[in-house]
């Protein structure tokens, strides 16, 4: 008689592996570093010995003060409008007309006219706006474009020597 093996399931086969996000966290430099939850890294409470302690994620006070800019761009023909925030607005604009991101939602529609902005003092107010003009429904942007924009020109020539 033949006899049947047990074949360990894709779960249990998983559990059973050392996890190679560990071991990549101490590989790319983060020596105190463990994972959490879904490979996310934290710092240990106490750094190993001989080791320098490093931030995880590095940020720039220059960049967190830095102001903000909403800004809502359309197509040729008006029919879809993208809300968006940004930091830099001339670079974001280019980025959209030069389709750098190939699958983003504004390469796919053809957004490309600047339509209206806002320019902000912190990138928090800025992305308090857009979340309300996203929020917000299509009518109550395009008021805000007619009262902006009335005839919907391209307003990327204005902010091309900010």
């Amino acid at each position: 008689m033949w006899r049947r093996e047990a074949i360990p399931s894709r779960r249990s086969a998983k559990l059973e592996r050392p996890t190679h996000r560990k071991v990549g966290a101490k590989r790319l430099g983060y020596p105190g570093a463990h994972v959490i939850g879904r490979g996310l890294l934290r710092r240990r409470s106490r750094p190993e010995v001989g080791t320098t302690p490093r931030k995880l994620v590095a940020t720039s006070l220059a960049t967190m003060e830095k102001g903000g800019c909403v800004y809502i761009i359309t197509n040729a023909h008006h029919t879809t409008l993208y809300v968006g925030v940004t930091s830099n607005l001339y670079t974001r604009i280019v980025q959209h007309r030069e389709k750098e991101f190939a699958r983003s939602f504004s390469a796919r529609y053809n957004l490309y006219k600047l339509v209206y902005y806002e320019p902000f003092h912190t990138i928090k107010e800025a992305i308090g706006r857009e979340r309300q003009l996203k929020a917000g429904s299509r009518k109550k942007k395009e008021k805000l474009i007619n009262d902006f924009n009335p005839g919907w020109k391209d307003l990327f020539e204005e902010i091309r020597y900010w």
